[in-house]
């Protein structure tokens, strides 16, 4: 069987959401790999505007050349970009695209990427039913062979509708499995996104350690996007125990997220309340 003219090298996740990047064979394809890394690194250093407008110019790049491939790889990392910078309105469309092309081609495991990123923009959208169902889907067009990186996300996930959901021991064994493959993850980043799912699952089981868990976690996040993540999940855990009656707990949070980086317009407290509980 004839190889294409790229393989794939690796999956990296500047985002949450699945950024996807290629490796050419070619000499023209190396340099588009180069481009993929310096908008990757653009994004991780919070120029999401230039990273977008990158990942745009390699779009029309696929287009031009009736590359399907390429087309899809551009597609997801572009909604990723998108997604960084809660767009995701705008990011939908473009993974229905990437995950379109995954099944003409005749390859469900390619729209694993695309699948994840509409349950992970449909979770920042609080639409958790669909988050849900998206995610399984992911996990079925992986076949279980998921790269690590994804991986951990597609259990992540798990871990936090489980724990939306109240169900703590199933929301266990998925943060665990979560915990296991980001050990050894590319991005090492998902290690402490996977201990403030762990630090917000406990103490709503009753473990007041997890809140120190969970505001470690948040310490230890760079990138603006991933922060804006934890000032929401703080926010949302310190309604939760204000409303139980933890007002030093309810504080502590409280006092946590102003030093976070913040998208705007950010969700109110009680919005953010509905990505702990149910």
């Amino acid at each position: 069987m004839s190889l294409p003219p790229w393989v794939i090298l690796w999956i990296g996740i500047p985002v949450l959401a699945v950024v996807a990047a290629v490796a050419f064979q070619l000499t023209r394809g190396w340099r588009i790999q180069r481009r993929v890394n310096r908008a990757i690194a653009t994004l991780r250093g919070g120029d999401g505007a230039a990273a977008e407008a990158e990942f745009r110019r390699l779009l029309a790049e696929g287009e031009r050349r009736r590359d399907p491939m390429l087309r899809r790889f551009s597609l997801v990392n572009l909604s990723a970009t998108l997604i960084a910078q809660r767009r995701q309105a705008e990011a939908r469309p473009l993974l229905q695209q990437a995950a379109a092309i995954a099944a003409q081609r005749g390859q469900p495991r390619e729209s694993a990427t695309a699948l994840y990123n509409l349950a992970w923009a449909a979770f920042l959208d609080r639409d958790f039913e669909t988050a849900t169902q998206l995610n399984a889907q992911a996990q079925t067009a992986s076949g279980n062979r998921a790269q690590v990186d994804l991986a951990t996300l597609l259990c992540l996930m798990d871990g936090r509708l489980a724990t939306r959901g109240g169900r703590f021991e199933e929301a266990r064994r998925a943060l665990a499995q979560a915990a296991s493959h980001a050990a050894t993850a590319r991005d090492r980043d998902l290690v402490h996104q996977v201990a403030i799912a762990q630090g917000v699952l406990e103490y709503r089981a009753g473990n007041r350690a997890g809140l120190d868990l969970a505001l470690d976690g948040a310490r230890r996040i760079v990138t603006a996007d991933r922060q804006d993540l934890a000032a929401r999940i703080l926010t949302g855990l310190s309604v939760v125990a204000g409303s139980g009656g933890d007002s030093d707990a309810a504080g502590r949070l409280e006092a946590a997220v102003p030093g976070l980086s913040r998208a705007q317009p950010f969700p109110a407290p009680e919005e953010c309340a509905t990505y702990i509980a149910g």
